[in-house]
């Protein structure tokens, strides 16, 4: 499964979005492995952020599944993930997202708050 954290600029364009990808992917492995029908069990959900302890909160969600669901050792571990901008962890990677404008933590503040969230999730 897939988690994001999008912020809508105009009206519908998440939805857009996640259909264009998900149809998109779903296409691509279709053809990949000569197969047809869907790939999604299920249309994708949404839900809002309420505010700035919110969107923390799900940002670490999000960060510790690979530890929680996949059993690493560490979130770094796991290579699809912005854990690794957030954490501040390899200088050289090209960004995918721009943690800076909603979430103003430096990256040693997030691992302070992710760490905490791992060991009291849901506080």
């Amino acid at each position: 499964h897939l988690h994001f954290i999008i912020k809508q600029l105009k009206d519908n364009g998440i939805t857009s979005f996640m259909n264009q990808s998900l149809n998109g992917y779903s296409s691509f492995f279709n053809l990949l492995h000569n197969r047809r029908g869907p790939l999604w069990q299920e249309r994708f959900g949404a839900s809002p952020i309420r505010d700035h302890g919110h969107l923390l909160d799900r940002s670490a969600y999000i960060h510790a599944n690979p530890v929680k669901d996949l059993g690493m050792k560490s979130a770094l571990d796991w290579d699809y993930t912005s854990f690794h901008e957030f954490a501040g962890s390899d200088p050289t990677l090209s960004p995918a997202c721009d943690r800076q404008e909603d979430i103003a933590l430096s990256s040693r503040e997030y691992l302070k708050y992710f760490n905490n969230y791992l060991l009291n999730p849901g506080d």
